[in-house]
């Protein structure tokens, strides 16, 4: 059993292993369908090899692959072990990466601004995300304990009340999921040739206090303008307070979809003794929030329960950087 390829484009000479190796996590996942909804489950794995290759076609259209990244994304495209569908009335998770798999649901939810086909695109796309990061995620447990072992950051998550639990790393947790969100919600909406909408205030999580967050995502709204902020203060992208959103999330996605991301972030966090607390606090901050999401969806029982205390902190540092470089920059013109 073969996938019939949509696109010509992968020529083992550009593409080395490519098609044989999606042949073989295609034939995989297909020879684990269920016997009991066999059909359904090759038309979802269907569904998703087709969307598996526009989402490559679209990084490489869009210029998010460079000579930086072509090899790490490809080789990490290509760890993907097979795709295997979610009971369809488990209607709280559309997709899932796990162990280097993909759980897929075949029941597509509705969507005002896009199609069923662009809303599957944009699940599985998130999920492709997830396989391209693993060349760091699968490493972030092992650096936030390194980063903890060091005295000097021990003694601000003992400062913080943050020894409990490796907030470091869900911090990070919640960087990836709006790298992958991002490139999805890109993916998606060019796949009905549609503009993407303008950001609007929300205010519908409660458990961020349903405090107002700003936001065009379909998924994981409340993350959108922190990863943004946090990612504008990483001095390898080169950004400032003028830099717009768009541009800022599109350098951190080609940063992380580089195979040497997670050892700039070390570098990033350490290289200052200065900014250490405060990056630091703001990796906190996110893996609180990150883990108050875990527990709407039962996922985490311990979690903080003033998670909007983590939310506000994160505005009053990242409004202090606004207003920090409005001051330098009024300086300069005098």
């Amino acid at each position: 059993m073969q996938y019939k390829f949509k696109y010509t484009i992968w020529d083992d000479k550009y593409f080395p292993g490519f098609k044989s190796k999606v042949n073989e996590i295609y034939t995989n996942s297909c020879n684990s369908a269920s016997i009991l909804n066999r059909k359904e489950e090759l038309q979802t794995i269907e569904n998703f090899f087709e969307a598996y290759e526009y989402y490559y076609i679209a990084l490489i259209r869009s210029g998010i692959v460079d000579r930086n990244n072509f090899y790490n994304i490809l080789e990490r495209l290509k760890t993907l072990k097979k795709v295997k569908t979610v009971k369809k009335n488990n209607g709280a998770v559309f997709g899932l990466t796990l162990n280097g798999e993909i759980y897929i649901n075949p029941t597509i939810p509705s969507n005002g601004n896009l199609s069923s086909k662009a809303v599957r695109q944009m699940i599985i796309s998130h999920e492709l995300g997830h396989i391209i990061n693993s060349s760091w995620t699968d490493s972030s447990k092992e650096f936030a304990s390194e980063l903890s072992q060091k005295p000097a950051v021990r003694r601000i998550l003992q400062k913080y009340n943050a020894t409990n639990k490796d907030y470091i790393k869900l911090g990070l947790d919640l960087v990836d999921e709006v790298i992958v969100q991002e490139m999805a919600e890109e993916v998606a909406y060019k796949i009905d040739e549609k503009k993407r909408p303008e950001k609007k205030i929300y205010t519908d999580k409660s458990y961020i206090g349903n405090k107002p967050y700003i936001s065009n995502y379909t998924y994981y709204g409340e993350f959108q303008t922190i990863v943004t902020e946090f990612a504008r203060n990483l001095s390898f992208l080169e950004c400032n307070q003028r830099t717009p959103d768009e541009e800022v999330l599109r350098r951190l996605i080609k940063e992380s979809f580089s195979s040497g991301f997670i050892n700039k972030l070390k570098y990033e966090i350490l290289k200052d003794p200065a900014r250490l607390e405060e990056m630091i606090l703001m990796l906190i901050c996110m893996g609180k929030i990150k883990d108050g999401a875990y527990a709407v969806l039962g996922l985490s029982a311990t979690a903080d329960r003033n998670v909007e205390i983590y939310f506000d902190t994160l505005n009053v540092l990242f409004n202090q950087k606004r207003n920090n470089y409005k001051a330098t920059s009024a300086s300069a013109k005098c």
